[in-house]
């Protein structure tokens, strides 16, 4: 089971935050494709880690 003291779990949810504090001051981001797939599958792992927590 993934928890919340897992390193990825908290270092996605670390980046993620970064992300969202970023996008008040900044009106684009570029990422190739390469990185937005891995941006993408990071989220949706963090997704799937909060589920239980709402369920």
């Amino acid at each position: 089971m993934t928890t919340w003291a897992d390193g990825p779990i908290a270092a996605g949810l670390g980046q993620l935050a970064t992300y969202r504090e970023l996008s008040d001051y900044n009106a684009k981001a570029t990422f190739d494709s390469e990185r937005a797939t891995t941006e993408i599958a990071q989220a949706k792992h963090f997704i799937e880690a909060c589920r239980p927590l709402v369920a």
